[in-house]
């Protein structure tokens, strides 16, 4: 089978190792939700492996995954600088190749609203089919109280064609964002409890992005 080129495969191609501090969100949860070491946490497109490392230092035992190929070599190269153990698989989101209640823990930050509706909720599915009885999960997506909703080309109801942004600077590669408003992403994560639901902002060269935090419970 023919692997397509993602945007981010060209991306960490050209630029290497793009993402190198800890998200203050991940920390947060770390601190909040992992209260016991060699917890099993899955990092949903783990990139370059910043937040893999961090949870792999707190003592976790870590699986990353990503689309990826170039990220995941830069990834495991910085591992190995560390002498840190973390798995790491190349694989799509939507189709992870794990078994059911595999996991305590989920994180994927500023991953899963680079899809279409129908493939994110594939994704949120086989997030509730991996996640263990009381696992917790960490998501952030897109607000469409972001600047840049609507702008490019519009593939269906708050999904549109854009240029990725790197630290907040346009690249020459496209890639599909789906914005969410508060009541997609309540319905979205459904089979789920939500333990938070927050929309926060952050900035990135000079401009204001609007994001959602979700932190979810596994409720089987």
């Amino acid at each position: 089978m023919v692997r397509k080129i993602t945007a981010w495969e060209k991306i960490y191609g050209e630029r290497g190792k793009v993402f190198e501090e800890v998200d203050e969100r991940v920390k947060k949860f770390t601190n909040s939700f992992m209260t016991w070491k060699c917890c099993r946490v899955l990092d949903i497109g783990c990139g370059n492996g910043r937040h893999c490392i961090y949870l792999a230092k707190e003592g976790h035992h870590v699986i990353g995954l990503d689309v990826s190929a170039h990220g995941l070599k830069i990834a495991k190269k910085w591992m190995l600088e560390e002498k840190l153990i973390v798995h790491l698989v190349l694989g799509d989101m939507a189709f992870q190749p794990f078994k059911n209640l595999s996991f305590d823990f989920l994180i994927c930050m500023y991953t899963i609203y680079h899809a279409p509706i129908k493939k994110i909720m594939k994704t949120i599915n086989e997030n509730y089919r991996i996640l263990k009885e009381n696992g917790v999960g960490l998501f952030t997506l897109l607000s469409t109280n972001d600047q840049h909703y609507g702008k490019g080309k519009e593939i269906e109801k708050n999904t549109f064609l854009q240029p990725e942004r790197v630290l907040g600077t346009e690249t020459q590669h496209f890639q599909y964002h789906h914005y969410f408003n508060e009541e997609e992403t309540r319905q979205v994560f459904s089979k789920f409890e939500i333990i938070r639901l927050k929309e926060f902002k952050i900035m990135e060269k000079n401009t204001l992005r609007f994001y959602w935090e979700i932190i979810i419970k596994q409720k089987k």
